[in-house]
């Protein structure tokens, strides 16, 4: 599993260290409780609460849990995002328009007085 921690300008550096992994799996252990329902509760502790396990953690990690790691805002962990893939195009090579532009995604099509255009020239070609 790779590992991100929140910087203090609030983006994610992806951590590849071994030994710097480990001690962000023991902060999140030590910073974060687990209440006996089996809910995360990293801001109220109660006296039923416990630390989370290693496994615990790795768990949380994995289900796409941020954990806290101190008491700063960013102090955060979390695993790897995903890359999000863009949506596919509705036109892959593309539509020309009566406006001269091209488009490649059906929701930038408008239809004008003059002809299709795309939205930024669509108050030129409006009557």
């Amino acid at each position: 599993m790779k590992i991100e921690q929140m910087q203090c300008t609030g983006n994610w550096m992806q951590i590849d260290d071994v030994n710097s992994i480990e001690y962000l799996l023991i902060l999140c252990a030590e910073k974060n409780k687990i209440s006996a329902d089996g809910k995360l509760n990293n801001r109220i502790t109660w006296h039923t609460d416990r630390h989370l396990t290693r496994d615990e953690v790795l768990a949380f990690l994995s289900d796409g849990a941020e954990l806290s790691t101190g008491t700063d805002w960013y102090s955060k962990c979390r695993s790897e995002k995903k890359p999000v893939q863009a949506p596919a195009r509705d036109y892959p090579e593309g539509r020309k328009l009566a406006c001269g532009h091209t488009v490649y995604y059906s929701a930038d099509v408008m239809s004008a007085s003059l002809g299709i255009c795309c939205a930024d020239c669509y108050d030129r070609m409006s009557d």
